[in-house]
């Protein structure tokens, strides 16, 4: 009842064991979401995502074979993905197409599991009417570290508990068909276009409302007087219905509200439910008053609802005396004198999610929590909806790693996203990857941000915790507005060099900084002493690195042990003259490997060299290639600098049989200098302590 099988060439696990019915199956649903809320009840909501995340809980009573197999093949699941059909959007094969809740990953299967198929677009050619068919959810099994819970009712019987928690990509994620979502009356201002109506009508089981206000109360000594500090925005409502779901399109309908509407931080209209004001005569559709028996409970600016039926009717009151209430526009339908007048609220919900208890396919009881947004009925004059407070746009993170081989920029792109999105052309892969808060500073050392990652291939991370970065890594990290799949108003948060990465299990931790490795150098940075203060090809050592370029080839097979060693041959000087070479002239260089800009490319610094001889030579390498480069391979060299004076001056064989690059007029250093204090007498013998 839970098999082994591969995917897209990826191992999997499949659940089988279907849900015992007399038992709710539990499933809920969710978006990310972001809420920010300033002292003056002004309220932003940012999504992070727009494909539903599903968890789904059931019990299955599984006996004898099936339940021996469920045993057994649980004991073998380790890290891999599970999937199962989602349980109550289970159908017939023949009512396939007309299923309100479809998915990315669907399943066929016979009802004795003699036969069954995953597919995504390619439906199989052999189910017939009668064979079952569902959407699939992608996740991990159990909850933390317990992947099923069993309660033994006999030797051979046994009822298992399953959660699935949904994992998986998001071309995956649950689909509910839209349904028609009715436009409620336009607020007074900030919205250009009007919130949606609440699809749904709850079954009145227990209403519960409370009215909240932004007071705090604190004891300040020992009186009994509780000083109270208020802050003078509207009340806010908030209430929690029970809904009872009664078919498999009601429950899709609330499915693609919460991901279309709701979810993402959307406003929206619901009716309180309660009576506002009485009728005291039925309602024309032409009329715009309302004859009631009292007007306590409503205040002019109040938005009511007018429900009958199935119908329902929102309106703004402009006046009201004590036996009308008059609205901003005609009713447009005719209602009777039972007809509910109850207060229609703007809220948003409490949680970007929705639990659902399902009793059957086509049954479910859903409870639902709102808040009333107050400030959003009539926005200050230095508000804008979707932009400073209420919904705003979807945002994503994109990070762009680039490493410099040597004057081309190996970039990779990725981001947090649940998906892959566009930006500048190129297609930002959706990976593990996410970065904590962002720290800023006047002083360059005080900025910092902590980086988190997994293992994937690909991640330049791993290459900085495994020691096997070739250069440095440098990384910026921005946000962006994401419709579509396409990155637009893209804003730079932060730019560094990852300087530190640990790696632990499959999880990476780093450490990026504005300065990198600049803030580890010593200060003062020019030194007096005999060497030279200049990098070799630095602004102040005056050398081309491209006059410096050799190149050769690798003659047979490197060495893959210490020590690493690279026999080359075919030695060239691409630019000049060529150099009176002798042993170690190539010590504190580099040899270079592959393409630059692309994944192939290595360097490796060598230590010593040997003297050429007709145009072939050995290096010793810091470390061995990854991978080995083949005979014949090109390498292009560089020759390194030990930053002495004999270095820096021309070569003569007999009077400085060092010299290399002929260029001791951009010399850096103190040639005089002697390299150790002389006013400072050495110690001729030992003072150290012994046994007394």
């Amino acid at each position: 009842m839970i098999v082994a099988t591969t995917w897209d060439g990826q191992s999997v696990w499949l659940v089988q064991a279907p849900p015992d019915w007399s038992a709710k199956v539990r499933t809920s649903h969710a978006l990310l979401l972001d809420r920010s809320v300033s002292l003056s009840n002004r309220e932003g909501r940012r999504p992070y995502s727009s494909a539903l995340r599903t968890t789904m809980s059931y019990s299955a009573l599984l006996s004898d074979a099936a339940l021996r197999s469920f045993v057994g093949g649980i004991r073998n699941v380790t890290v891999e993905p599970v999937l199962c059909p989602f349980w109550p959007g289970q159908r017939r094969w023949s009512e396939r197409a007309s299923a309100p809740i479809q998915g990315g990953l669907k399943l066929a299967w016979k009802d004795d599991w003699s036969q069954w198929e995953l597919y995504t677009t390619v439906e199989p050619g052999w189910p017939v009417d009668a064979d079952h068919w569902a959407p699939v959810i992608w996740g991990t099994l159990g909850e933390r570290s317990s992947m099923a819970e069993a309660r033994w009712i006999n030797a051979s019987l046994a009822s298992l508990s399953v959660v699935l928690v949904e994992d998986g990509p998001a071309a995956y994620a649950l689909a509910p068909t839209t349904g028609s979502v009715l436009a409620g009356p336009l607020p007074p201002a900030g919205y250009a276009t009007a919130p949606r109506l609440l699809p749904l009508a709850p079954d009145f089981n227990g209403l519960r409302e409370d009215i909240t206000l932004r007071l705090e109360r604190e004891q300040v000594g020992f009186r009994r007087r509780l000083p109270a500090e208020f802050y003078p925005q509207a009340s806010t409502r908030v209430q929690q219905l029970d809904y009872q779901l009664a078919s498999d399109v009601q429950a899709s309908t609330g499915l693609a509200f919460l991901r279309d509407h709701a979810g993402r931080g959307s406003a929206f209209w619901a009716p309180a439910w309660v009576s506002a004001v009485r009728l005291t005569a039925p309602v024309g559709a032409a009329d715009t008053v309302l004859q009631v028996s009292d007007s306590n409970a409503v205040e002019t600016g109040d938005h009511v609802a007018m429900i009958h039926g199935t119908e329902v009717v929102g309106r703004r009151i402009t006046a009201k005396t004590s036996s009308s209430v008059t609205l901003n526009a005609a009713v447009g339908t005719n209602l009777p004198l039972g007809t509910l007048v109850s207060p229609l609220l703007l809220v948003r919900l409490e949680r970007p999610r929705l639990d659902l208890e399902w009793t059957h396919t086509h049954l479910a009881e859903m409870a639902l929590a709102v808040r009333e947004v107050a400030a959003e009925y009539s926005p200050g004059a230095d508000e804008t909806v979707g932009t400073t407070l209420g919904q705003l746009p979807e945002r994503c993170f994109l990070y762009h790693f680039e490493r410099d081989h040597g004057g081309a920029t190996l970039d990779d792109r990725f981001t947090s996203y649940e998906a892959n999105v566009t930006h500048g052309g190129h297609t930002w892969v959706s990976a593990d990857l996410g970065h904590g808060s962002i720290q800023h500073g006047l002083a360059l050392d005080s900025g910092r941000v902590d980086l988190r990652s997994l293992v994937f291939a690909g991640n330049p991370l791993v290459l900085l915790a495994a020691l096997r970065a070739e250069v440095s890594l440098k990384l910026t990290i921005m946000s962006a507005d994401v419709s579509g799949g396409v990155a637009t108003n893209v804003q730079i948060l932060a730019q560094g060099e990852v300087d530190k990465a640990a790696l632990r299990g499959d999880r990476i931790s780093g450490l990026m900084t504005p300065g990198g490795r600049l803030m580890s150098q010593q200060a003062p940075r020019f030194e007096v002493g005999p060497g030279c203060n200049h990098a070799l090809f630095s602004g102040g050592c005056g050398l081309a690195k491209a006059d410096w370029v050799h190149t050769a080839l690798v003659n047979g097979t490197p060495s893959a042990a210490y020590p690493i060693t690279l026999a080359v041959d075919g030695l060239a000087r691409t630019t000049g003259p060529t150099p009176d070479y002798f042993a170690d002239w190539f010590a504190h260089g580099w040899a270079e490997f592959g393409a630059p800009g692309t994944a192939a490319w290595q360097r490796r610094w060598i230590l010593t060299s040997t003297a050429p001889v007709g145009g072939a030579l050995v290096l010793t390498l810091h470390k061995a290639f990854d991978p080995l480069p083949a005979d014949n391979a090109a390498v292009v060299l560089y020759p390194g600098c030990d930053l002495m004076p004999a270095t820096c001056r021309a070569y003569h064989a007999s009077t400085n049989p060092w010299g290399k690059f002929n260029n001791f007029v951009h010399f850096g250093g103190h040639p005089e200098v002697p390299p150790s204090n002389p006013s400072l007498v050495k110690l001729s013998q030992s003072v150290g302590g012994g046994k007394k």
